[in-house]
This record gives structure tokens, sequence and C-alpha cells, in this order.
């Protein structure tokens, strides 16, 4: 009898001891997997705050000028040559060189590319992009990096002879001040020069 005793105590306690270990596993478990939710609801709100697009607007702006430059290119071919926003919708009007031909077209938020109209290309114009080593994109890209602001448009210019791609770029604080700054970005070389 003593030793059912003993052996009933003894399997006791090893029950006891097996129910806390698990317990005590099961406690350490729901603490690890809360931490990683708690990580895991942290990530986001740490993830806003490096969101490109976030509050600057300069790296959105390029962006999305760059999402609808190539999305007309590649409705249409040839070489995109300016690009403008219309009317603060989120639409870009962007008009493309094919051979002595131009096209312009509509590119919307969502990248639809509607085509507005086919035209005779300038022979400046022509000649410009013939003469181009930099593209619209990356003078934009030079631009913005010149200048902090939202983006307005980019056109094709000559100056005595040489081609630049003139970039707008709008620095005012509100939409009611008028603060555009010009870069001319050398269509051979890249060069940038902010003008105001």
């Amino acid at each position: 009898m003593t030793r059912s005793r003993i052996a009933l105590t003894t399997l006791t306690t090893a029950s006891v001891l097996a129910v806390a270990a698990c317990g005590s596993d099961g406690t350490s478990e729901d603490t690890t997997t809360s931490s990683a939710t708690s990580s895991s609801q942290a990530s986001p709100a740490s993830g806003s705050e490096s969101d490109p697009s976030g509050p600057s607007g300069e790296v959105g702006d390029l962006e999305r000028v760059l999402a609808a430059i190539e999305a007309a290119v590649a409705e249409a071919g040839g070489t995109a040559y300016e690009i403008e926003e219309s009317d603060d919708d989120g639409i870009w009007e962007v008009e493309v060189a094919e051979g002595v031909h131009g096209v312009a077209l509509e590119v919307k938020p969502n990248h639809d590319v509607t085509e507005h109209e086919e035209f005779g290309l300038h022979p400046e114009a022509r000649e410009g992009l013939d003469q181009a080593e930099i593209g619209l994109g990356s003078a934009v890209e030079t631009a913005m990096s010149e200048v902090d602001g939202s983006f307005d448009e980019t056109r094709l210019i000559e100056i005595d002879g040489q081609h630049y791609w003139k970039v707008t770029v709008d620095t005012a604080a509100t939409e009611e001040e008028d603060d555009d700054h010009q870069v001319l970005v050398d269509v051979t070389d890249g060069t940038a020069t902010v003008e105001k």
C-alpha cells in the first residue's frame, strides 16, 4: 500500500508538472504570437512613413509622370516628347513622335490610353528628337532632382540651334500662388539649368 501511495504521488506530481509545462509553453507561444501580431500591426504605420507618394508628393508626381509616358509609348510606339497634366483631374496629355508624324494621347490615372489626334510633326521637334541622347523621362527625373516641387509639364524646345527639354516645376505652397521654375535639360548630355 505504501508503494501504491508513492507511485500515485509520483504520478500526480508528474501530471501537475506536465500540465504546468504545457500551460507555460502555451503562454509563451501566445506571447510570441501577440508580439508578432503587434509588430505586424505596427509595420503598416512605419511603412506609410516611407511611402514614396507620401506628403511631399514629388516622388509620387515623378512616378505618375513616368508611368504615363510609358503607357503612351506602349500604346502608340515612337518617342514621347511632351507631357502635361490636364486640369488637375489626373489625366495626362502626352505627345508621341513616330517618324514625321505625331500623335496626342490622353493617359488616365488607371493608365488607360485614348488617342486624341494625329498631326504632322514640326521639323524642329523632329530635329531635337534626332539629336536627343536623353529621353523625356530622364529629363523629368533630372529636373525634379534639381527643384523641389510638383511637376507641371515638359516640352521640347530649341534655343539658338540647341535643343532642350524644358521642364516646368511648380514650387508654390498653395494653389493660389504662381511660382513656377523652368529647368532646361540639354538633350545631348543631360546638363540641367534652373531658371525662374
